[in-house]
């Protein structure tokens, strides 16, 4: 073991830093469009109602408006998301001192280029475990420069809990497959725990990513469903074909 690395690894990590850089580039531009003293941002209404929850998460952290008496008026209405993606943003702009609203709109503001940057090395696992390392270099890069929704929702000042959506359910399809083929190359026996082992953690990770994307939004429950919907197909094609599970 010299320590060095080879060729391959080499390739890998430079795309995967100027991917990350390229991202980072491109969802900051945005940024500089922008001025937070008249409150001239990005993004759409939510945008701004996300402000609000974070404005009051980072007054009494991490305590979280459940209830808004400002929405659904004139009755105000119970709260349909979780509070993870404010408590997120609320608790970068305690870190970094930002209470005044202007402050906090501009810190919150680098909260989507956060996730749109953490999506990049998500990505390039998610196509090596599908099709190796190649595929898995593709999609990172693709996934730093990709337009449309995509980067709208992970670019500076769109303060949506979208971003955190996409990162939480793509982590959980990354760590599920990485279960399912460590369970498919050796046998796993419900009497014997210790075959558990190659699958513990990233079923457990699975569940955590899963758990954290309920936790910005109740409709990521489809990814459990789709997977439930998977299991079963893949079950009753496995019968039909005497391949083992």
């Amino acid at each position: 073991m010299t320590g060095k690395l080879t060729k391959q690894q080499s390739i890998i990590l430079a795309v995967l830093i100027g991917s990350l850089i390229v991202a980072l580039v491109l969802r900051m531009l945005p940024y500089l469009s922008m001025d937070f003293a008249t409150f001239a941002v990005h993004g759409d209404p939510d945008v701004w109602y996300n402000f609000r929850q974070i404005e009051v998460m980072v007054s009494d952290f991490p305590r979280y408006n459940w209830f808004d008496p400002m929405t659904g008026y004139p009755t105000g209405k119970y709260i349909d998301w979780g509070p993870l993606f404010p408590m997120i943003a609320s608790a970068l702009c305690i870190v970094t001192g930002a209470v005044l609203r202007v402050d906090f709109i501009a810190v919150s503001s680098f909260v989507p280029i956060l996730f749109g940057v953490l999506m990049v090395p998500v990505v390039y696992f998610l196509g090596r475990q599908v099709a190796g390392w190649k595929a898995g270099i593709i999609g990172a890069v693709f996934i730093a420069v990709v337009s449309g929704e995509y980067f709208y929702r992970t670019m500076a000042g769109v303060v949506d809990h979208h971003c955190a959506e996409i990162v939480f359910t793509t982590l959980f399809c990354l760590f599920v497959l990485f279960a399912v083929r460590k369970a498919a190359e050796q046998e796993v026996d419900i009497r014997n725990p210790a075959s558990y082992k190659p699958i513990l953690i990233p079923s457990v990770l699975a569940g955590i990513a899963l758990a954290a994307g309920m936790a910005v939004v109740m409709t990521v429950l489809l990814f459990a469903m789709i997977l439930s919907l998977y299991t079963l197909l893949q079950y009753t094609w496995n019968a039909f074909h005497e391949t083992r599970t």
